[in-house]
């Protein structure tokens, strides 16, 4: 009795009977060398192992959800994966498209000045102003070159930024006043920064890099009447470049 008890489900116990009698659900003989006897398991035998059975399975199908889950969020990931894939592939391939046509253009243009500087085709009245021109053209370029090894450096974790304290506004102007000549040349007004210093932590070969290509953007696209461009900064660091021009779209500005 000790062995049956103690290997018994609960609430499922035989009991030993003679042969035949008793309300069992299941007989087993109950000794090899006495017979007439048998172990008579109860029907709740029955309803134990059925839950047994049922709990296992419970925990089978569980576990096949989980794992067809699993698949279905990998297959997801893999495809979000490649569209994003895809659509880098294709911002690259038009971001390569737009270097290519900004560079085309100043090259065009010091090439030409330099060939017709080796022909002989420019008077000595108009030296100064070919001269100036390619020096202008030159700094585009470099400036292109600059964006493009930045780019390159932030999709690649490289891009480090040294921030020191200074007064940004000063600094602003300063790089205003080095575009001045190049954006009054193209017809434009340009007023800097006014007001005193303003006090922040700042990288200043990034902020440099930024306010030229704004300032060169407002050139490009910011025509309107006044054809002006105004840069400002306001405390406690925004730098604001505005101008005239028809401005970014609705549904690009978040993008932005």
């Amino acid at each position: 009795p000790s062995l049956v008890t103690r290997h018994a489900p609960e609430d499922a116990t035989p009991r030993v009977v003679r042969s035949g009698r008793g309300e069992c659900a299941l007989r087993h003989d109950a000794s090899a060398i006495i017979s007439g006897l048998e172990l008579c398991f109860p029907p709740s035998v029955l309803v134990v192992a059925g839950d047994d059975l049922d709990r296992e399975l419970g925990w089978q199908v569980a576990a096949l959800a989980a794992l067809l889950l699993i698949a279905l969020l990998a297959a997801f990931a893999i495809v979000l994966a490649a569209r994003r894939a895809e659509a880098l592939s294709r911002q690259k391939s038009a971001f390569v498209s737009a270097v290519s046509h900004e560079l085309r253009t100043p090259l065009t243009t010091v090439r030409m000045h330099a060939e017709m500087l080796e022909e002989g085709l420019v008077g000595e009245d108009r030296l100064p102003k070919v001269y100036r021109e390619l020096v202008r053209e030159s700094v585009r370029l470099a400036k292109l070159v600059d964006n493009v090894l930045s780019l390159s450096k932030l999709e690649e974790g490289r891009r480090q930024l040294r921030r020191a304290d200074g007064d940004l506004r000063a600094h602003v102007r300063e790089v205003v006043e080095g575009q001045r000549r190049f954006v009054e040349e193209r017809g434009f007004q340009l007023h800097g920064p006014e007001g005193g210093p303003v006090e922040a932590r700042f990288d200043r070969q990034a902020i440099e890099q930024i306010v030229v290509n704004l300032i060169d953007n407002a050139v490009k696209y910011g025509g309107g009447e006044p054809n002006a461009i105004d840069v400002r900064v306001e405390a406690p660091g925004t730098l604001v470049v505005a101008d005239r021009g028809p401005g970014i779209p609705p549904a690009e500005r978040k993008r932005v």
